[in-house]
């Protein structure tokens, strides 16, 4: 029997492929104002306002579901008779990981005849979004559940994501630099370039003055990292800026032949982490 694929929210993945395939998702969750939200792939999330009332100086943080709700949530599944391939977000960039883990072995002493497989994509948002989408229509034509898993093993680090965001405060918030970094590269005007390493963590990897270096910056990295885009789709992915989603779009345009480029709004959870301005896009390419 073929499992049921299945991610959550912080990948990213389109509603659309979602409704195509019929791929439960977890919803993830984000605290505003002191409302505890959980994250649906923008199907009733008001994304508009999110990013308003952060620009308005509201202060969102994330938690974590614990290893009961993973239990609870697929139960169901688990008596039906189905196994399940959970296909993840990266384990270097949260705790969710280590939490569905332990819920897994937990509920499998319960169902002993039943299987849930992980798989740590080392990516997130598009880019994680893009592999269980590579995973559903590996599915569709007819792959098994080890064929897709093996695939994803092999390919994960090829999936890129280069990033820069607007304000270095949100960095700061996150221990991603410290506040003295924050403040000055703000009155210098410096926009951070930062990527997912190999072991799915988010590093800085340069920086630059001004928005439109950064943009520019991307691109480059874009051409330098893809080898053969022929076939492959590129996520960008924005926080409320699609002015500049669209420049990059039609600056890799001119650089890059992809089968397609989506453009999308990046989603609450990533949105706390790295606040509005956000611009990152993702891609398979070169090994990382």
């Amino acid at each position: 029997m073929q499992s049921i694929i299945m991610t959550d929210s912080n990948t990213e993945l389109p509603l659309e492929v979602v409704d195509k395939y019929n791929v439960p998702f977890v919803r993830m969750p984000y605290t505003i104002n002191n409302q505890e939200y959980f994250y649906d792939l923008g199907r009733e999330s008001n994304l508009d306002d999110f990013y308003a009332q952060v620009r308005g100086g509201a202060m969102p943080i994330t938690s974590m579901l614990p290893p009961a709700f993973y239990e609870e949530y697929w139960r169901p599944m688990l008596e039906a008779g189905n196994d399940i391939l959970f296909i993840c977000f990266s384990s270097q960039l949260s705790g969710a990981f280590n939490c569905i883990n332990m819920a897994r072995e937990t509920i499998l002493q319960e169902f002993p005849e039943r299987k849930i497989t992980l798989v740590d994509t080392k990516s997130i948002s598009g880019g994680a979004g893009l592999l269980v989408y590579e995973a559903l229509k590996m599915r569709e034509n007819g792959k098994t559940d080890e064929e897709i898993v093996a695939w994803l093993e092999e390919n994960r680090t090829r999936m890129h994501h280069w990033v820069t965001v607007n304000d270095l405060m949100h960095l700061k918030r996150g221990g991603r630099i410290s506040t003295a970094e924050a403040v000055f590269g703000g009155i210098l005007d410096i926009k951070p370039i930062l990527k997912i390493n190999a072991e799915g963590k988010l590093l800085p990897c340069g920086k630059v003055s001004g928005r439109k270096k950064a943009i520019r910056t991307l691109a480059s990295n874009v051409e330098q990292t893809v080898g053969d885009p022929a076939g492959k789709i590129c996520v960008i992915l924005h926080g409320d800026c699609e002015a500049d989603a669209l420049l990059l779009k039609q600056q890799i345009e001119n650089k890059v032949a992809f089968q397609e480029i989506w453009v999308r709004k990046v989603g609450p959870v990533i949105g706390t982490h790295a606040g509005p301005g956000v611009l990152a896009v993702c891609y398979l390419g070169n090994e990382r």
